[in-house]
């Protein structure tokens, strides 16, 4: 509004429906993904163990998906190392999650 040549701001009413963004956000991503997100906690919970220390001071998880892990290996030497221990690896974080959360692994050079 505008009286005598200045602005007059007034706040905007509040909804009572109304609730702040990253609750919404937060809601929604809890409402279509949930397996994800606590398989994900699971897996990043058990890694060390699952993998062993040496494994795991060269690779992480990085994100999960449908059953995908993919993981950030330090270098290529790494990443070749666990092409060929991909069942293993695969076979013990299921194993240590208690269920079959893992089905593929995918590996790709990445920051630890």
């Amino acid at each position: 509004m505008c009286y005598g040549g200045r602005m007059v701001y007034r706040p905007l009413k509040r909804s009572p429906d109304a609730h702040p963004i990253g609750k919404v956000v937060e809601s929604i991503l809890r409402r279509y993904r949930p397996q994800a997100g606590e398989a994900f906690s699971q897996i990043w919970d058990v890694w060390e163990k699952a993998v062993g220390h040496g494994i795991a001071a060269q690779a992480r998880p990085a994100a999960f998906r449908n059953g995908v892990l993919v993981v950030h290996a330090s270098n290529s030497v790494w990443l070749q190392q666990l092409q060929f221990l991909r069942p293993e690896i695969i076979a013990k974080l299921n194993d240590h999650c208690g269920r079959d959360v893992v089905r593929e692994l995918k590996l790709k050079i990445g920051v630890l």
